[in-house]
């Protein structure tokens, strides 16, 4: 998770000290979070993802709107919270769980180098997130 903290203020042209990234925080509300599958080309159906958004409390920082690439050849049956983790369950695959455990490696993954195929996702996923 330090990694990725120091990777995004390096994107921002910010110094990445160790003590800064030691003090960023990461917020998971559950109870706060609402998740969605869309897709970028809703006609032909390509571009899934999982559109996570939270609510914020006022003056709080954090994460409001996340978006996390999923493969397109899957057929998601529920997507739904249970207590700390947001499972996704694949038809005819499993289930797959996010929590602030993984969230940070999995969404690096799938970001880090471009756009990923199908089947690179669906390791992606499988390493970082099968339950």
């Amino acid at each position: 998770m330090k990694r990725i903290a120091a990777y995004i203020l390096s994107l921002l042209g910010l110094s990445a000290s160790p003590s800064i990234a030691d003090s960023v925080e990461f917020i998971w509300k559950p109870d706060r979070i609402k998740a969605e599958i869309l897709a970028d080309n809703t006609y032909l159906k390509i571009g899934k993802y999982l559109q996570l958004t939270q609510e914020l409390d006022a003056g709080e920082s954090g994460w409001r709107k996340s978006k996390i690439d999923i493969p397109n050849t899957w057929h998601i049956k529920s997507v739904h919270l249970d207590g700390n983790e947001l499972i996704l369950d694949v038809q005819d695959i499993g289930q797959f769980a996010i929590n602030p455990s993984n969230y940070g490696e999995l969404t690096f993954s799938i970001l880090d180098g471009g756009t990923k195929t199908d089947t690179e996702l669906d390791r992606i996923w499988n390493h970082h997130a099968k339950k």
